[in-house]
């Protein structure tokens, strides 16, 4: 049975029994179950049978006979068994056979405690039967209407809403309790059009616009408006109107139910004004989150200014005590230079002690430069394990019998892109601060292996070489552990040394792609490892530009029929470079500029070549004014010189021209000359 079957026969009046096509009992409702004292439980499953005092015969021919009526009513009384043993006699008359789809399905039987004998229905004629049983018919329909409305006025008086009914056009005939408690009104009151006198008039006319659209349209009513209470107060509701429709699809009536909101929306503006008051807080600690964000930006760029300040003038103290002790070398000497009855010996000595003067300043330049990694590298591919054992030999000889120096390079050792002048120099120097740390003597272990490395924040991911100093002194504390790449900062005793050669290491190890990383234990040595990327071409593969000139030693007046063409902004710098240029016989010729060289060719100078300072005032640098020479004056040499240049760092040299560092040795100046001038000979001699 389905529960909207079990459903209907509870909502039936009267005692129901639901019975099979074969006279089993499928259900029965509650009023079968008072009716009898016995209950769903004892009845349910049982042969109608069992419980029917009536002969079997007679109650299977009854149910035939219902069965057979589709609908029609068959009177009968049959006799129930009841809990205590006896029975009670039911008059079945609602013998109809359920049909689903057309088909024929269960019996419902309808009963009614007996009251009228069955002979007395075959007492009158058949008009005055079927007459009775119409009127018997309705009366029940009216019955089962009465107690329906009663059971909707009952649950509708006992909801906690108002409640109140309107005819089709509109007028409100019933109300439930609920609202005439509210509204202190009565029923008389409220007749007709008197449910206007509860609502507040500044909103009447909304209210009586939509109810009209409502009634108009057929469509359900739902609006929020006041109404007042006993207490005179108006409180805001949410009235709901459904129309209810007939069989034939029209309106008979209105249902409406008015639902106090006022807690609802004290909610909601509590809610509102509680999300205002959090978005008030929240723009405040947001703004205050802000302020205190930009302060601790300030006091951090604070903080690193004053220690960029620390630093420079650290950097700056150290680089002054080491220039000023090379230029007073040079100024000394140079003053003594002017005496007359000076030797010849002790001349050659100071002029030998101011080039190595000079010499020293352009090494501490290189290692600033390096430190900053800002100096200009030649990377090339090399052979790592070739220059470390070349190094080793030479600190073999210069480190002193109580340091012994050993290699371990690794077999299949790879090759990297650096430039080798530059990695010697950064294993000498971690090698004499190894030698530094032993004064007792000890050992340095050089030790070269292949790497593949993760990414960290200074180096990217791939191969590596590395290369480790390590040495058998008494190794570095933490706290000083934490400041030894710091420029010149040192440990050493005064005049032993720098403070530049492991920032000149570390510097290095960073503008060639690598990193510099130190281990060290107090009582147990230090280990300097470098870095550095692998190349994959195999030693050799790459070879450097051929050399136009051996470098052999300058011989004089080689220079004779060529014009030299000298840029350079500072004069007394100018002066000494065509001094050297005309000790060999080179014509020289001045300009302080590049724009002033260009003119100085467009108004027919010819030269044959020009060595240009890098860093010049007006606008061009000499690395641009080589540009412009190849393009109009391709037959002209070009050598450059620079103290440091930012372009020549970043981007290195241009292909095929000569670069001296200043201060650079006239032998170096006219090697680079002769190198320039040889190059566009050729050149020339091609191109015929």
């Amino acid at each position: 049975m389905s529960v909207a079957a079990g459903s209907l026969i509870e909502l039936l009046p009267g005692p129901i029994l639901l019975v099979a096509r074969n006279g089993t009992i499928l259900n029965v409702n509650r009023a079968l179950e008072r009716e009898l004292g016995r209950g769903r439980s004892d009845l349910v499953g049982r042969a109608l049978a069992e419980i029917v005092v009536s002969p079997a015969a007679d109650l299977t021919a009854y149910l035939r006979r219902c069965a057979g009526s589709l609908r029609s009513t068959v009177p009968g009384a049959l006799a129930f068994r009841t809990a205590d043993g006896g029975s009670v006699r039911l008059h079945c008359d609602g013998g109809s056979a359920l049909t689903e789809d057309g088909q024929p399905g269960p019996l419902l039987l309808r009963c009614r405690p007996h009251k009228i004998a069955v002979t007395e229905f075959t007492l009158v004629t058949e008009k005055a039967r079927q007459l009775s049983q119409e009127i018997i018919r309705r009366q029940r329909i009216e019955e089962d209407l009465r107690e329906s409305e009663q059971r909707f006025r009952t649950l509708a008086d006992n909801l906690p809403l108002l409640c109140w009914m309107a005819n089709p056009d509109g007028h409100v005939f019933w109300y439930n309790h609920r609202w005439y408690q509210y509204t202190g009104t009565t029923p008389e009151q409220m007749a007709g059009w008197g449910w206007q006198s509860v609502h507040d008039r500044a909103e009447l006319p909304h209210v009586l616009a939509a109810w009209k659209r409502s009634l108009a349209t057929g469509e359900p009513f739902e609006m929020v408006f006041p109404l007042k209470g006993a207490d005179g107060l108006f409180r805001p509701f949410l009235t709901r109107v459904v129309p209810i429709r007939g069989s034939n699809g029209r309106i008979t009536r209105w249902f409406g139910t008015n639902t106090e909101v006022r807690d609802i929306m004290e909610a909601r503006e509590a809610l509102a004004r509680s999300r205002a008051e959090l978005e008030q807080l929240v723009e405040q600690r947001t703004a205050a989150l802000l302020r205190a964000s930009e302060e601790r930006r300030q006091a951090e760029e604070a903080l690193l200014q004053a220690e960029k300040l620390a630093s420079l003038g650290q950097l700056t103290g150290g680089v002054a005590h080491d220039f000023n002790n090379l230029l007073q070398v040079v100024t000394s000497g140079a003053a003594l230079l002017q005496r007359v009855n000076l030797s010849e010996a002790r001349r050659a000595e100071i002029l030998q002690a101011m080039i190595q003067a000079g010499q020293r300043g352009r090494e501490l330049t290189d290692r600033l430069l390096a430190f900053a990694r800002r100096q200009r590298l030649r990377p090339e591919v090399t052979d790592v394990g070739a220059r470390i054992v070349s190094v080793a030999g030479l600190l073999r000889q210069t480190l002193g019998p109580g340091v012994q120096v050993k290699t371990d390079i690794a077999p299949g050792l790879w090759a990297a892109r650096v430039d080798p002048g530059q990695l010697e120099v950064a294993i000498l120097n971690l090698a004499v601060n190894a030698r530094d740390a032993m004064p007792e003597g000890g050992t340095i272990t050089i030790r070269a292996s292949n790497r593949v490395l993760g990414a960290t924040a200074d180096r990217a991911a791939g191969e590596y070489v590395c290369i480790a100093v390590e040495d058998t002194g008494g190794g570095i504390p933490p706290h000083i552990l934490a400041r030894v790449l710091e420029p010149f900062f040192t440990t050493k005793e005064p005049g032993r040394g720098t403070g530049l050669g492991l920032p000149q290491a570390h510097g290095f190890a960073k503008q060639s792609g690598g990193d510099l990383y130190i281990e060290s234990e107090p009582g147990r040595g230090t280990m300097v490892a470098l870095q550095l990327p692998r190349d994959m071409a195999p030693p050799g593969a790459e070879e450097g530009p051929e050399e136009v000139a051996d470098g052999s030693r300058v011989h004089v007046l080689q220079g004779i029929g060529t014009k030299v063409l000298v840029v350079e902004d500072n004069p007394d710098v100018a002066a000494i470079a065509c001094s050297f240029l005309e000790d060999l016989g080179y014509a020289t010729s001045r300009a302080g500029n590049a724009a002033e060289a260009l003119t100085m060719l467009a108004d027919g100078g010819a030269v044959d070549a020009v060595f240009s300072d890098v860093v010049m005032p007006g606008g061009i640098s000499g690395v641009e004014l080589a540009a412009v020479l190849r393009t109009s004056y391709p037959r002209v040499a070009l050598v450059l010189a620079t103290g440091y240049s930012e372009q020549l760092a970043r981007g290195g040299a241009p292909e095929g021209i000569e670069v001296l560092a200043k201060p650079y040795h006239p032998e170096e100046l006219a090697e680079a000359l002769e190198r320039a001038l040889a190059r566009r000979r050729a050149a020339g001699e091609a191109a015929l």
